[in-house]
């Protein structure tokens, strides 16, 4: 996500809290701040966005009649602790709305606690098809995406590829994000009766990817569907072992 983007996307966020009536709003963000790489990046731009729709908030004339109180929580890309900071912003911060997070993995985990508690949560990057699926035929439903949705990417891609490619391949992190991605092609590929001719997997903290690439190459995939945090890697894997495949993903 851009700085543009998560600018906008925060806009928004901000928007829907200040619909509260309290003069004073808090708004809860929660990242990860640390841990693999590739998801800090998306996870410090993202914050970066919505500092700065709180600021420009905050500096529009007339003076605003609501106080913002921006609460940030790091939860290091790890579900469970993603669902503690739920709890802790629902039951002690009560705050009036959630920002985040990027690891699908985590929005999935905290979202039934949030629509419970009836605090909005609003999802940017995490594309998780279950992130709004769960609650759709909930009235009212208070989880909202500003990002694609996995299944229908996934179709888009799918279509495409089995009409003009005999031999597909995977490489998908182990993260959430990879491995809701993983179960959408699995399932997709079967609607349409072809099989994938192999299947490679790393975790977002490996630093070396030509192990997988390797294999993908002897399986003699032609396309090479990428769904990993570190693009770098898989490139420089590719250039390694002089791979050549057409390449698609999200």
């Amino acid at each position: 996500m851009n700085r543009r983007n998560s600018t906008m996307f925060a806009a928004a966020a901000l928007t829907l809290a200040l619909n509260a009536h309290a003069e004073s709003v808090k708004i809860a963000v929660i990242q990860a701040l640390s841990g693999p790489p590739a998801i800090v990046d998306f996870s410090e731009s993202y914050l970066q966005g919505i500092e700065a729709a709180l600021k420009d908030y905050k500096a529009t004339k007339p003076k605003p009649k609501h106080s913002v109180e921006l609460l940030v929580y790091n939860d290091e890309a790890n579900p469970q602790r993603a669902v503690s900071l739920a709890q802790r912003l629902v039951s002690n911060d009560r705050a009036s709305l959630m920002i985040g997070t990027t690891n699908a993995a985590s929005v999935v985990a905290l979202t039934p606690m949030m629509q419970q508690a009836k605090v909005p949560v609003l999802v940017g990057p995490a594309t998780a098809t279950d992130i709004t699926t769960r609650f759709i035929d909930q009235r009212p439903s208070y989880i909202f995406r500003c990002s694609m949705v996995e299944k229908y990417m996934t179709d888009a891609v799918l279509d495409w590829a089995v009409k003009r490619y005999k031999k597909i391949g995977l490489i998908h992190t182990t993260s959430g994000y990879g491995m809701f991605a993983l179960a959408e092609i699995e399932k997709g590929m079967a609607q349409r009766n072809v099989q994938l001719v192999a299947v490679e997997s790393g975790a977002p903290t490996v630093t070396d990817l030509t192990p997988q690439v390797l294999k993908l190459k002897n399986a003699g995939a032609d396309l090479l569907l990428v769904y990993h945090d570190s693009q770098e890697l898989i490139f420089r894997a590719l250039q390694k072992v002089e791979y050549h495949p057409a390449i698609a993903g999200p």
